[in-house]
């Protein structure tokens, strides 16, 4: 049988019918592997240190600063591992370092040139700025040293751990990562809904191991092949299929999917080639947008372009018998499942579905209040605890109606042995009501947590114990409070986390803003400064701490709130009740002796009004990353 010729228009009309069924999901999946360099990688190149790096290179070339640390230490302007390990083994530390350093004084000489809307400071302009003139490398070696006592070994133990960890990230993460971004374009061909939970479907299935070796199997094989050039680029269109053959069979053996792969490809290499040609217009405009129209267009396009490549020949390798195609038996990740399929293995939910699904009697007055816009119960009295499991259940069942009506991909169906299924217990709901109890706990620990950050980052930094924040006690406030303003004040948009990620950005903004006023208004202290961060106010808050605050919102309200919650509903209430009242009682009290003696170990240096500080509230990261990007570097490394 004559194996058919796809038309290529065709294929990218149904691409970009599913872009425009699911634009925002896909681009930002695209985007996730872009940014941890899976794939797409230099589409990010539009995101670069906001400091005035291209002044810097001018000044150092003008000066012929470069070419004689080229020269004389084989140090780049952007300083790799490897740059930097084979300067250090040709040439010595103390003349890398040496040269390193002289490239981190340029940097700084240059900074009072950098542009209006640029900056040094931040954890985006220091993390460019630590890569580029190696200083990280020189900070993770000095770490090393301080535990081994010799630079030499340091630098032996450095390289090993950045080939394992390296080859950890291709093996375990970045495979893994292409074979679920490929399940989910696949799946967004046929139905009008992406779930995020698919995100751990291979782990759920219990098949991560066995997608591991296949995936690093295919890269062993790939990167031999491409020792032989021409036979490198050849074998790049034999197995471009294996990642989809994973992704809608995990089960499979290795050699199996990479063979099925091969086969599958036989005679239509060129045809793959010159598809992968087709896009090269939109590359080029790709290109002279910044890769901006990469990042929201072309990669998706291109995967979702692919992705109707794939389930085209996934047919005709079944049409013509081709070994092993019969395990590609997804059936229904192509087309919606019948009713009696459905039937058959949804019986209990079609059955809720069919009668009157029972509403929670809602609870009345404040109780009633509290539980319907906030997501707090008082306490688990029988009334409350039933009107809780009442929403649960009523929650889990909204979900599996969206596999039964066929808007979303029906997992119960997937064709991997029921054996190989992991036994779910019960589901740790995020759209739950909150105890005052567990309120109260989970308050204290996000503040501890925040203090022992806070304090760590600063003795990494600084080599000093300092008691970070606005109190004595081991806690930080703002970091409870900010986690209680994201579970409660934002229950109702917990179903939407594109609302809820905007909203915590806004309140968590207006937070941490206030507070730095507050501080500054009525104590006559400054607890942190963004001054010089990109796109900062008054120094109170900056777009590096937002985007903090928007990560750990999401973190708060769907992971770690549920969990801690679960751990502390385990608690008996007569154990818990007298410990958090002492909690209470000592923080009371930390307040009230702090307003007469203010704690002034708290690691700041130098006037308010000039100087940089780390912050205490949650950007306390990017403040000591960036403090250590600025500082000279005359450091111990055991030599």
């Amino acid at each position: 049988m004559e194996k058919k010729k796809l038309s290529r228009k065709e294929m990218k009309g149904a691409a970009k019918k599913v872009l425009k069924k699911h634009y925002w999901v896909l681009v930002v999946l695209c985007l996730i592997l872009a940014f941890f360099n899976v794939e797409f990688a230099s589409s990010l190149d539009v995101i670069e240190s906001t400091s005035d790096t291209e002044e810097l290179e001018q000044l150092l070339s003008d000066d012929g600063v470069a070419e004689d640390l080229d020269q004389r230490y084989g140090v780049s302007d952007g300083t790799s591992f490897y740059d930097f390990i084979y300067s250090a083994v040709k040439k010595g530390l103390p003349e890398t370092i040496q040269a390193i350093q002289q490239k981190e004084q340029e940097l700084r000489d240059s900074s009072d040139k950098r542009s209006a809307f640029g900056t040094t400071n931040g954890v985006f302009a220091g993390l460019v700025d630590n890569f580029s003139t190696g200083h990280i490398w020189v900070v993770l070696l000095t770490a090393i040293t301080s535990f081994s006592g010799d630079g030499e070994i340091s630098l032996f133990l450095m390289a090993l751990g950045f080939i394992l960890a390296t080859t950890f990230f291709l093996f375990w993460i970045e495979n893994i990562m292409i074979v679920v971004e490929r399940r989910f374009f696949l799946e967004a061909r046929t139905y009008d809904k992406l779930v995020l939970g698919r995100f751990n479907y291979i782990i759920r299935l219990r098949c991560w191991w066995k997608v591991v070796k296949t995936m690093g199997l295919c890269f062993i094989y790939k990167t031999l092949w491409r020792l032989t050039i021409i036979g490198g680029v050849i074998k790049e269109y034999s197995y471009r299929m294996v990642p989809y053959i994973v992704a809608e069979n995990p089960d499979m053996k290795p050699n199996e999917v990479i063979t099925l792969s091969r086969k599958m490809m036989d005679g239509h290499k060129w045809e793959c080639f010159v598809l992968d040609l087709s896009f090269l217009g939109w590359s080029i405009l790709g290109f002279i947008t910044y890769h901006v129209l990469d990042i929201f267009f072309v990669n998706p396009y291109m995967v979702a372009t692919n992705s109707e490549y794939y389930a085209a020949y996934r047919d005709e390798a079944k049409k013509l018998g081709i070994k092993n195609a019969d395990k590609l038996n997804d059936r229904y990740l192509y087309e919606k499942a019948g009713d009696s399929a459905i039937r058959q293995v949804y019986p209990d939910v079609i059955e809720e579905l069919d009668k009157e699904m029972p509403r929670p009697a809602p609870l009345k007055g404040i109780p009633g209040i509290l539980a319907s816009w906030f997501g707090i119960i008082l306490r688990l009295t029988p009334e409350e605890k039933e009107f809780e499991e009442a929403e649960l259940h009523e929650q889990k069942y909204r979900s599996l109606a969206e596999e039964v009506r066929g808007e979303v991909y029906p997992a119960r169906l997937f064709p991997v042995p029921v054996k190989k299924r992991r036994k779910t217990g019960s589901n740790v709901s995020y759209n739950r009501h909150y105890t005052i109890s567990s309120l109260v706990a989970m308050y204290f620990i996000f503040a501890m947590v925040g203090w022992i950050w806070e304090v760590t980052l600063h003795f990494i930094t600084h080599h000093e114990f300092a008691n970070r924040g606005t109190l004595h006690g081991p806690w930080l406030p703002i970091y409870g409070t900010g986690a209680l303003i994201v579970l409660i004040v934002l229950y109702r948009a917990r179903s939407k986390p594109w609302l809820l990620t905007i909203l915590t950005v806004v309140l968590c903004g207006v937070l941490e803003y206030f507070s730095g006023w507050y501080c500054e208004v009525f104590k006559g202290r400054s607890y942190w400064n963004y001054q010089g961060y990109f796109l900062n106010l008054h120094g109170r808050i900056c777009a590096e701490g937002l985007l903090v605050f928007a990560l750990a919102g999401v973190a708060v309200t769907y992971a770690l709130g549920p969990y801690l919650d679960d751990l502390i509903r385990k608690i008996p209430l007569k154990v818990i009740v007298p410990i958090l009242t002492v909690l209470v009682l000592c923080f009371i009290g930390d307040q009230i002796y702090t307003s007469f003696y203010p704690n002034l170990n708290t690691g700041e240096t130098g006037n308010n009004a000039d100087r940089d500080k780390d912050s205490s509230g949650a950007p306390a990261a990017a403040a000591a990353f960036a403090e250590t990007a600025g500082a000279p570097i005359f450091m111990d490394v055991g030599l």
